[in-house]
């Protein structure tokens, strides 16, 4: 269990949980300790914090991608349906319309 630190806040103390703060520049470089904080932050309950402070070039790439995802869903359902493989493995994503109550 991760340990909390206390805070006064207009006369109350307060507990405050750790934030878990991962660096994207390293994890883009590989850097083996920051691939396991992300690991473990992952892995447990609650909340991190991605640093993406000196990644601008990766930062732009996310733009980028949000921007093809948000083109993306907002095609007509018959479009999308294009992608979609029906077969036995389950690929993350469901029809609602088939979804039982």
């Amino acid at each position: 269990m991760a340990t909390t630190s206390k805070a006064v806040v207009g006369n109350i103390e307060i507990d405050i949980a750790p934030l878990v703060v991962v660096s994207l520049k390293c994890l883009f470089e590989k850097d083996e300790d920051e691939l396991l904080k992300l690991y473990k932050a992952a892995e447990s309950p609650g909340f991190f914090y991605l640093d993406v402070r000196d990644s601008e070039q990766y930062v732009a790439d996310i733009q980028r991608m949000y921007a093809i995802t948000e083109r993306y869903f907002s095609e007509p359902e018959v479009v999308k349906m294009r992608d979609f493989v029906k077969d036995d493995e389950f690929r993350g994503w469901v029809n609602a319309d088939s979804v039982p109550c």
